[in-house]
């Protein structure tokens, strides 16, 4: 988007289209998410990748008023339909990528459909980010130059309308905030020279409400995190990317495991804490109240086998063949 794409709008008689997105919804599973909102999942990595992700223009009885609506705010303004378009564009802050999942003229609005399928395209890469959540962003832009004419869009690619959907997942705060591990940093951890990756937890208690403390810092060799940062989507990348949550979520239960008390919380304890959003992980989706308090006990006893189990929650058998036969392909 260009200079013109600015919460101040420069222009004047678009207060129509201005608002013609504000009904749009995404679904996300079961969650619906409205214009300009966001959720936050607690979700396995497979049973992420597993969930529709769509979007509804309007309600079924109302699509035809929708595109009604569009075309006269259009011509209203003076603008004609053809130069218009709806744009979804999906986004990972995490992998750094931008993808245009769909592009719709408004002269072809008799073939839209109420409903747009996200997730069946295997291409999108910014959607399947079962460890950082995904943007969506929905916009009613100019798809070609026009003349110019005082307080009117003319630039390709100005928007004149537009909403943002959030999903965001429990890994975020680990894994959206790498830190370059360096010969300083090394230095002050007494670390070896070829040590890759460090987390430390400070003073975080992961049996405490996560957004009450500093995150955990997690470090990673300098060299590959530049490496990596150019290449996130790649096989390779999600391999790591894979690997370093794991890694995490072993250090939240072997810091869990060596508090006197831990044994005897509930979930109702663990509320909002890491510890608390690793059980859920590996007990898996649908596990009940009662179900996840043993599970916080079998943990306690056996740390060992909890972390192998997350290995099977995380799918990371299924992400490290997938990666690897993507990369042999």
């Amino acid at each position: 988007m260009n200079a013109e794409t600015r919460i101040i709008r420069p222009f004047v008689g678009l207060r129509d289209l201005e608002g013609c997105l504000e009904e749009v919804v995404l679904h996300f599973g079961r969650d619906v998410i409205e214009a300009n909102g966001s959720i936050t999942v607690d979700l396995t990595p497979h049973d992420f990748l597993l969930r529709r992700v769509w979007l509804e223009w309007s309600a079924e009885e109302k699509f035809r008023s929708f595109k009604k609506q569009l075309i006269s705010a259009a011509e209203e303004a003076g603008i004609d339909p053809d130069s218009l378009a709806l744009v979804v564009i999906g986004t990972s802050a995490f992998l750094r990528v931008a993808e245009v999942l769909l592009s719709h003229s408004l002269s072809e609005l008799a073939s839209l459909e109420p409903r747009v399928e996200l997730s069946h395209l295997p291409k999108w890469s910014s959607l399947k980010t079962p460890f950082s959540g995904f943007s969506i962003e929905v916009y009613l832009l100019l798809r070609k130059h026009l003349p110019k004419r005082p307080l009117k869009p003319h630039r390709k690619g100005t928007w004149l309308a537009r909403s943002r959907y959030r999903v965001d997942t429990t890994y975020v705060p680990a894994l959206l905030a790498l830190t370059p591990l360096d010969d300083e940093v090394r230095s002050e951890y007494q670390l070896l020279p070829k040590t890759l990756k460090f987390i430390d937890f400070g003073d975080h208690n992961v049996t405490e409400p996560a957004n009450e403390q500093d995150p955990p810092t997690v470090y990673l060799d300098e060299k590959l995190l530049s490496q990596l940062s150019a290449r996130r989507s790649s096989p390779v990348g999600r391999i790591i990317q894979a690997q370093l949550a794991h890694e995490f979520i072993s250090g939240v239960i072997w810091h869990a495991v060596h508090q006197a008390d831990v044994a005897e919380m509930t979930m109702d304890d663990l509320r909002g804490s890491l510890f608390g959003n690793v059980v859920r992980q590996i007990a898996g989706s649908g596990a009940s109240e009662q179900s996840l308090d043993s599970m916080i006990r079998w943990i306690v006893s056996e740390p060992h086998r909890a972390i192998a189990r997350a290995e099977h929650s995380m799918g990371l058998l299924d992400i490290y063949n997938k990666s690897l036969e993507s990369e042999g392909s």
